[in-house]
């Protein structure tokens, strides 16, 4: 069972953080994300992601 607190924000603006590297980098850390939030079936899980310009800000509470 996971216990625990995973909380994750990025907060750039889109002119100062561009390409696909920084892109692709940020979707594969939103997909970890939600891989360790669904890994809880058991758990309190409360996961929000909104996507802006390319870029990701989210949060995950696993309790």
């Amino acid at each position: 069972m996971l216990h625990g607190r995973l909380t994750f924000m990025h907060l750039a603006a889109a002119d100062t953080i561009v390409g696909d590297n920084s892109r692709a980098l940020l979707r594969l850390v939103s997909g970890i994300h939600a891989t360790i939030a669904c890994m809880a079936p058991f758990s309190k899980a409360t996961v929000s992601v909104i996507m802006a310009n390319g870029f990701v800000l989210g949060r995950s509470t696993i309790s």
